[in-house]
């Protein structure tokens, strides 16, 4: 069975979900956001959690049972990284600028943070393949994009659908 009941996949996302929005409401307390100043604690989680997505979903492409790989996807990917990278108050802090009329300030953070986030989740990729065993990887032009014996990613990485 690959694919866990539902009343643990809701379990899963529910204590993942409270773990990371627990985390992100820790950091956006201990380093507020004051409105026309960069929003540095939204910005950092943001970043940080764009690059353990990453290395999450290239984990999980290879090796562990699918029914593992299912919650922890479901647990790290949806749950904590979910609960902790937040979009809503990336948009909300550069709205906020935007009313105090640092436009300058509003569109460099949407724009770097898109970036960035993007960078480091391609980042987390690659650390995530770095650490792949190197008896796993097949040759120069093998296929199956680096994995082992050209075995496709399963539903739900990084090839094959998103985590959160």
């Amino acid at each position: 069975m690959s694919t866990p009941p539902r009343s643990l996949a809701y379990l899963c996302v529910g204590v993942g979900a409270a773990v990371g929005t627990g985390l992100r409401a820790t950091a956006e307390r201990l380093w507020p956001a004051s409105p026309g100043e960069w929003p540095w604690s939204t910005f950092i989680i943001n970043c940080v959690g764009a690059l353990l997505l990453g290395l999450l979903q290239e984990r999980l492409a290879r090796g562990a049972p699918a029914r593992w790989r299912n919650l922890t996807k479901l647990g790290l990917g949806t749950g904590v990284l979910g609960g902790f990278t937040t979009y809503s108050t990336f948009v909300m802090e550069a709205l906020q600028s935007m009313r105090t009329d640092a436009l300058v300030l509003a569109f460099a953070y949407l724009g770097v943070s898109v970036v960035l986030g993007v960078l480091f989740a391609r980042l987390g990729l690659a650390l995530g393949d770095a650490r792949r065993p190197a008896s796993h990887s097949p040759g120069p032009g093998a296929s199956g994009a680096g994995r082992a014996g050209g075995e496709q990613p399963p539903s739900g990485t990084r090839d094959g659908g998103d985590c959160a």
